[in-house]
């Protein structure tokens, strides 16, 4: 019995460090060669076609520290990241509230993140790492004023498969260097 949790244990543990392990090295890489790490369990919400995605907690007002994305060629997944955090930017322990709005035609992704103020990167470079994808061909990102959210506009190369998934964060004290909740978004064939 001692056995079975200590490796469930190590197997929670090693998911854990998959996902929260950096997503760079030390040499610049490009998101075309950049693998897909694992996801830890959590609840996977599904978009098969036209519909919409609701998640997150709209408690506080929350900045984005990050948006990337990373491929696999091979298995034909695309995975867009957002970073949680929040008003004073230390990573922030719940994922925001989002709405994901996936259409068919044309093919396009809607991705709303309600109460996001700030942001702690620079628009332009991320928006240019996030187009050219294997499903992503464009991506914008505009501050909504009325709604006080920002929205991340992507135009896919052909309708796909969604897997949306919000993972907590690991979060002790206001320290930059901890893991911020992060949502998850897969862009599956």
């Amino acid at each position: 019995m001692k056995n079975n949790v200590a490796i469930r244990i190590g197997v929670s543990s090693l998911c854990a460090l998959l996902l929260y392990a950096p997503s760079h090295s030390g040499a610049a890489t490009s998101p075309a060669k950049t693998a897909v790490q694992p996801v830890v369990q959590a609840p996977v919400q599904i978009l098969n076609g036209a519909g919409v995605v609701r998640g997150g907690s709209a408690a506080n007002y929350v900045t984005l520290l990050d948006v990337r994305r990373s491929q696999d060629v091979t298995k034909k997944i695309e995975r867009i990241v957002v970073d949680w955090g929040d008003q004073a930017l230390y990573p922030a322990a719940n994922a925001g509230y989002y709405t994901i709005e996936s259409k068919m035609k044309p093919p396009r992704v809607q991705i709303n993140l309600a109460m996001a103020l700030n942001n702690r990167f620079d628009v332009k470079s991320v928006l240019g790492k996030l187009s050219n994808g294997i499903w992503i061909k464009t991506a914008r990102l505009e501050f909504d004023p009325i709604s006080q959210s920002q929205n991340l506009l992507l135009e896919l190369r052909k309708p796909v498969r969604l897997q949306v998934r919000a993972l907590p964060g690991v979060v002790e004290g206001k320290t930059i260097d901890q893991h911020p909740a992060r949502l998850v978004v897969d862009f599956v064939q």
